[in-house]
């Protein structure tokens, strides 16, 4: 699996069979690619002006052409590439097979070991990340176990999955006693969803959480300049892929210089900027958009906008970028004015686990409100594209191969309502007026969380 996605509700319900939220069960990882490969949006706004395009459908009937080869955007596979695509995803199962037989035995030297190899065929696939990263949890490794979490955190955009692998990581330091960013992280899992063993945990250590937070000790600023976030957001880029500053050579820049930046009034952040990160080392290419927020003498980390790598196992591609970023008070009864964000994203994927390739393309709305040091954001979807194929057309895939688009035009009434009217397959949830705050927190495309 390469990067996943997850549709609004009603889309989820349309394209994929349920699948059950513990990282360790082999049924989670064949449910992930149609439950979670959707919430790609592409604007309706920039579609205004060709309404066709928002009720065309790649695969419909063109002249005497079969319907599924009619207008499809998945590229053609050589019988080389083909091979060695099957040969990785057999692969791959093999490994998840005796790594979760390990993690079952709780010989958790072994499990690492073969949870390692899966990570080698299919270093972006966030099932196996989290399931890697929980190993490494029971192993005593808090460092690694972090690691393989946040970087399963980057590419899972299923809300139930991202509540489980944010509950792992509020364990991981509850572990190292860091309680205040545990509760942290704890509280974030329960704003995703209910769950027993996050809410124990979170009410646990809720004394000695209130108790390293006195004195305003947990809404002190990220970084002091744009430089400073600079830095760090080049040093992230670093820890994921796996590279030192030496090995990396100052292949990924970021220029304070160029930062998108907007200004804000009426509430406690003076000023949103966008930070663009880029580079490329050997065959990977990087193009990262983070979003920061200026409170109290320093700038704070939002997150990640949009990430963009290439290339992967797969031999992926990926596009898109920030359209626009601006300051609108939507929501009157929050302090100060929110940040809306424009973006656009398109790629084209493998996922050896569900004997998948895919294409998709989105472009959505992402709301931020700034206040106290913390932030509040909630995604609209604008636009929807997505269509598969079998990747081996000799074995049977489980999961849903027919094409859905849908658009959506957005309308703010600035009474913290937006209005959605639109064409194709739009999610119930996704259409009528709606309250702002009341809509789901980024998922899809954006990777955007500052725990």
């Amino acid at each position: 699996m390469m990067r996943q996605a997850s549709l609004p509700l009603a889309v989820l319900l349309l394209l994929a069979p349920g699948c059950d939220s513990k990282d360790s069960t082999a049924k989670t990882t064949q449910a992930k690619a149609g439950d979670a490969k959707a919430d790609e949006n592409k604007g309706a706004e920039t579609k205004a002006d060709e309404p066709e395009a928002a009720t065309a459908k790649a695969g419909e009937p063109d002249d005497d052409k079969p319907a599924a080869k009619a207008e499809t955007k998945i590229p053609q596979i050589d019988d080389a590439k083909l091979a060695k695509f099957r040969k990785n995803a057999e692969a791959l199962q093999t490994e998840l097979a005796t790594a979760r037989k390990a993690a079952k035995d709780e010989d958790w030297k072994a499990a690492v070991a073969a949870y390692d190899k899966a990570v080698e065929l299919d270093d972006d696939n966030p099932v196996v990340l989290g399931e890697l990263g929980w190993a490494h949890f029971e192993a005593g490794d808090m460092k690694a176990a972090e690691h393989n979490v946040r970087l399963a955190l980057r590419y899972e955009q299923q809300t139930k999955r991202r509540a489980s692998l944010l509950y792992k990581l509020g364990r991981i330091e509850e572990q190292r006693g860091d309680f205040a960013l545990a509760k942290k992280h704890y509280d974030h899992s329960l704003a995703l969803e209910d769950s027993d063993e996050a809410r124990e945990h979170n009410d646990a250590i809720g004394d000695k959480a209130a108790a390293a937070c006195a004195d305003g000790k947990c809404t002190k600023p990220d970084y002091e300049t744009l430089d400073d976030a600079c830095k760090a957001m080049v040093a992230r880029v670093h820890e994921q892929l796996g590279l030192t500053a030496e090995t990396a050579a100052d292949e990924f820049k970021c220029d304070p210089a160029a930062a998108q930046k907007v200004a804000l009034e009426g509430g406690d952040a003076s000023e949103a900027v966008i930070l663009q990160v880029v580079g490329k080392h050997a065959e990977v290419g990087e193009e990262e958009y983070d979003l920061l927020a200026h409170i109290d003498g320093g700038w704070h980390w939002v997150g990640t906008l949009l990430d963009i790598e290439n290339p992967h196992h797969g031999g992926i591609s990926r596009t898109g970028g920030i359209k626009s970023i601006e300051a609108k008070e939507l929501v009157p009864d929050s302090p100060g004015q929110e940040v809306l964000v424009h973006l656009e994203f398109g790629e084209t994927d493998i996922d050896f686990a569900d004997n998948l390739i895919y294409h998709d393309e989105h472009e959505a709305y992402v709301v931020c409100g700034m206040s106290e040091g913390k932030h509040i954001c909630h995604e609209i979807p604008l636009y929807y594209y997505y269509e598969a194929a079998a990747l081996d057309s000799s074995v049977e895939t489980e999961h849903d191969l027919s094409v859905h688009e849908f658009s959506v035009k957005a309308e703010f009434d600035g009474k913290g309502n937006v209005t959605l009217a639109g064409e194709g397959e739009v999610p119930e949830a996704m259409a009528g007026t709606k309250v702002i705050t009341e809509l789901t927190e980024p998922q899809g495309f954006v990777f955007l969380h500052d725990d």
